[in-house]
Parts: C-alpha cells; structure tokens; sequence
C-alpha cells in the first residue's frame, strides 16, 4: 500500500510540473508592407541578400563571406552574422538564420552568468517574401526565434518574450517603412523622366572620360582656371584642409564635412546608405574617383542627369543641397579617395 501511495505522489508531481514550471516559447512576428512597384523590381532589392544595407537604415554595410554569409555591422561594435538557408528565385522568398552576434556584455543573474548581445533573441530564424498586390507588391518579413534568456522567469532586464518581439518588430518596420520609401521615389523619378522624341535627331553621344592620374587633374583643374570660392573652398583640394589623421588611428574631421555627411542622408535614397550604388543608382565612390569632378557634380546638382541606371533629379529648388554642395562634394570626394569610411564620423575641432 505504501509503495502505491509513492507512485500515485511521485505522478502527480510529474503532472502538475507543466503548471508550474515552463521554458520559453517560440515567438513569431510579421511585418508587411505594400509598395507601388512592380513585383520584380521589389525582389530586385529584397532578394539580393548582400544588399541589406542599401535598404535598412540601422545597417551600415554587408560584407559577403561567400555566396551564402553575410556580416552585417550596425556599429563599429555590433555585428551580426546570417546565413542563407534557401533563396527561391521564382516564388520569390528568402530563408536565413542568424548564427552569431556580438557580444555587448557579461553579467550576473540569478547566480549565473549571462550574455547581452546585439539582439534579444535566441535561434532566429527570418523570411522575406514578394507577391503581387493589386498592380505594386507586398513585401513580408517574419521571423521566429525565443527569448535570450532561456531558463524560467523571472528574466534579465530586455531578455523578456515581449523584449524580443518588440525590437525585432521595430528593425522590420524601419527596414519596410524605408523600402517603400526608396522604392517608390525612384520609380517617381524613372517616370518624371523626359521621353526621348524619335523625331528629333541623335545627339552626338559624349566620350567617356578617362580615369585622371594626379597629373591629369592638375592639368584640368589650370585648364578651367579653377579657384577657391568665397568660402575658401578649393575643388583640387575639397577636403585636406577638414580632416586630421593621427598614425595609427582613424581620420577625424571637422564642421565642414559633417554637414557635409548630414547633407548626403539625402542622397542615400537612391545611392544607397553607403554611397556605393543601387540597382536604381550608381557608384558615387566610382563616379567621383574616375569621371565626375566639381564642376559636372554641380552641373548635375542643379540640371540633373541621365544615365545609364536612373535618372538624377534637379536640386536647383532644394536650399538643404545647393547651400551644402561644397560641403558635399568634400565629403563624397574623400569617400571615394578612401580618406574616410561611410556611416558616422568622428569630429575634431580646429
């Protein structure tokens, strides 16, 4: 009889534990978003899985590790490795997952040691997926993932479920707001685009200008007789006079190029968040290193350009650009020169 009592006490307490202790959950989150464009002009961006950066606004570059790792780097001190899991060109979805991440501190929690890192999410695991809706295209990203913290509550501070649901909800809204943000403007922009009249004659086509060795620049900067302006801009020197370079040490710059950085969030709608292109925009690193210099960056400022990828837009009516083009074009210049990195700079004062 005793014996029976044991096993009848012994099950209970086995059935009662789910009542009374659990791990965590697997949460999910979707997001959506529907853009004016056509279905594969969204997937042109959305499924290239190296170009994150060119439409999400928290990160600052993708560097590839083959065909099928991305790290992406927020921050000089927050990174996040992904690998792709399956890209379906024709049902037009993508599957990754994260497989490591920074690791932003260590502490003490309920007598264990615990690790805060970039996100607050434990075996993530992400979908982005383009169909048709109405004449545009639905964007959809939802991820599903547990809470850091994986033993029972109570939780660390930001390792909760709704932690994790939250901040994962917030990156795909700013990454979707800002898709259909780009997207839409460029095709704005393709459609604003003057027709070509086939009645009227070909023009002549202009012939492509050879990249300038520093020689070369020189001779075209006396040719033009270029000069400082009345700000003591100079456009043979844009930018040595506004940067510090201690050795071993990041360049720091000054006032001057970082309006000139804040002058250019402008143009990453079309250029991209590192200024290094789009499928709707070129290089501006490529163009001003071997074609553009300061007196066809303004005239395409102000007029506008057409070119092989795009059309660029006039700015003439746009005080933020034309009062700030020096400072631009210092900035973009010591971009593409490879003086400073993209994202955000550090400043010293004169």
């Amino acid at each position: 009889m005793r014996k029976f009592l044991t096993f009848i006490i012994i099950l209970s307490s086995f059935l009662l534990l789910p009542l009374y202790a659990h791990g965590p959950t697997r949460q999910q989150v979707v997001e959506s978003v529907v853009i004016n464009v056509s279905v594969d002009k969204a997937w042109e961006l959305v499924g290239d899985f190296s170009a994150l950066h060119k439409w999400h606004p928290a990160i600052q570059s993708t560097e590839m590790k083959g065909e099928d790792l991305r790290i992406l780097t927020l921050s000089p001190d927050k990174k996040i490795t992904e690998k792709l899991v399956k890209r379906d060109v024709e049902k037009k979805k993508i599957k990754y997952k994260i497989t490591d991440m920074t690791t932003l501190e260590t502490f003490e929690f309920a007598g264990r040691k615990i690790e805060r890192k970039v996100l607050p999410v434990n075996t993530y695991t992400g979908f982005l997926s383009v169909i048709a809706e109405g004449e545009g295209s639905k964007v959809t990203w939802k991820g599903k993932f547990y809470r850091p913290y994986l033993l029972n509550p109570p939780t660390p501070e930001g390792m909760s479920d709704k932690d994790a649901t939250g901040t994962i909800s917030k990156i795909y809204r700013a990454g979707l707001d800002n898709l259909k943000k780009i997207l839409e403007e460029a095709n704005k922009i393709s459609a604003s685009a003057p027709k070509p009249n086939s009645l009227k004659k070909p023009e002549k086509p202009t012939p492509p200008v050879a990249p300038k060795t520093p020689e070369s620049v020189v001779i075209a900067m006396d040719a033009s007789k270029s000069t400082p302006s009345k700000t003591g801009f100079d456009p043979s020197n844009p930018y040595k006079s506004h940067i510090k370079c201690d050795e071993g040490k990041k360049c720091k710059v000054d006032k001057f190029l970082i309006k000139g950085f804040r002058t250019f969030s402008q143009c990453q709608v079309c250029h991209g968040l590192d200024g290094n292109g789009s499928t709707i925009a070129p290089s501006l690193m490529d163009k001003l290193k071997n074609e553009v210099d300061y007196k066809t960056f303004l005239d395409r400022i102000t007029n506008g350009f057409k070119g092989q990828i795009g059309v660029m837009p006039s700015w003439k009516n746009n005080p933020n650009i034309m009062k700030n083009k020096e400072n631009l074009y210092a900035y973009l210049k010591a971009r593409s020169d490879g003086i400073i990195p993209a994202g955000r700079l550090k400043k010293f004062k004169h």
